[in-house]
């Protein structure tokens, strides 16, 4: 199943009561304008975000003040005001950088119009480090599921990184890291296609914690509850700072092919061409012409389960199809340094 970006609110408005229904004897009804006076429109929120490690700001449409507030998990408030064109929240202590917090809140415009949110916010990482993936397979096995390694080009925390199996726009499946602080060069290994046994486990202390298929003792070891895999003929994978952030880094991948003719403009579904749209649109990904084709990503066709997609190391990110290859047979490396050797047909 594909999920478009996941709605952020959930309000009931309650704005006072509208009588149009019968008055004593059989007189006419009154019309609803000839009986509204004033301001009846509710505040409407528009976006929320971490303005930094302690605060929350709730976008409205107008300026509003909180009266009920609770959050979870929770999480002890200074105070909350009107300032910068935003209801912002202010915690005694910080949010913690890459949790998840439901709030829900009541609040008030100065018509004395009320609204009822429900809304998630992940607190603001400020030590994120410069990360890329740098290699995966998409053609796993039952001995080498599907995987996809994260390389730390410099030192920081990795909480609240997300990796999607799609675009932040619509995508299958995705994982968001824990508060994990790394030095540069670690790497993540993020598998995609778990057994669901004891031995996979999230590594928060130590890189060694987890067992299960291509754990690596050196790499960090991530799983994706409920994955089903990787497409191994058409997909993207990309990283943001926080579910539905900015875009740090993407790979497109397909076999398709253009075909002019096809309002798909040769992918197989228009999901897949949405997803090749929502990476570009967001900066994630360069392509040759003004519209993107399937050629604009790189062919995985002859990857297997151990003959991975990979970068050459220390190279530039151009965001492109030319910083990837395939490797030889058993050129797969998760927690290792890439090799540069490249399959030849």
């Amino acid at each position: 199943m594909k999920f478009s970006r996941p709605a952020q609110t959930l309000g009931v408005v309650l704005a006072g009561v509208l009588l149009t229904g019968m008055a004593g004897g059989c007189g006419p009804q009154l019309h609803l304008p000839n009986m509204i006076q004033g301001d009846w429109h509710p505040p409407v929120l528009s976006a929320v975000t971490a303005r930094s490690a302690n605060t929350i700001a709730l976008e409205f449409d107008e300026p509003v003040t909180l009266t009920q507030l609770t959050i979870d998990p929770e999480v002890e408030i200074r105070e909350s005001r009107w300032q910068n064109g935003a209801l912002e929240v202010e915690g005694v202590t910080p949010f913690t950088a890459g949790v998840e917090y439901w709030l829900d809140l009541w609040v008030e415009d100065g018509a004395g119009n009320v609204s009822s949110i429900l809304a998630a916010v992940y607190g603001l990482n400020e030590s994120l480090p410069e990360i890329q993936i740098s290699e995966f397979v998409c053609e796993g096995s039952s001995s080498h599921p599907d995987w996809v390694e994260l390389e730390l080009l410099s030192d920081g925390n990795i909480g609240g990184l997300c990796l999607y199996e799609g675009s932040p726009g619509i995508w299958d499946s995705r994982k968001t890291l824990p508060a994990v602080d790394l030095p540069a060069g670690a790497f993540i290994v993020v598998h995609f296609k778990p057994e669901v046994i004891p031995a996979e486990c999230d590594e928060l202390v130590l890189p060694s914690e987890s067992g299960g298929k291509d754990a690596h003792p050196n790499a960090w070891d991530f799983w994706v509850n409920g994955g089903d895999g990787i497409p191994n003929s058409t997909g993207a994978l990309t990283v943001t700072a926080y579910p539905d952030g900015p875009i740090l880094d993407a790979v497109l991948y397909t076999t398709k092919r253009y075909d002019p003719n096809d309002p798909k403009l040769g992918f197989g579904l228009a999901s897949q061409l949405e997803i090749f749209q929502d990476v570009v649109e967001r900066g994630g990904w360069t392509i040759a012409g003004e519209s993107v084709i399937p050629e604009d990503g790189l062919n995985p066709e002859d990857s297997t389960a151990t003959r991975s997609i990979c970068r050459d190391p220390g190279q530039p990110d151009t965001d492109s199809a030319a910083d990837w290859h395939i490797t030889p047979t058993s050129g797969a490396s998760p927690g290792y340094v890439n090799t540069t050797e490249r399959y030849q047909p």
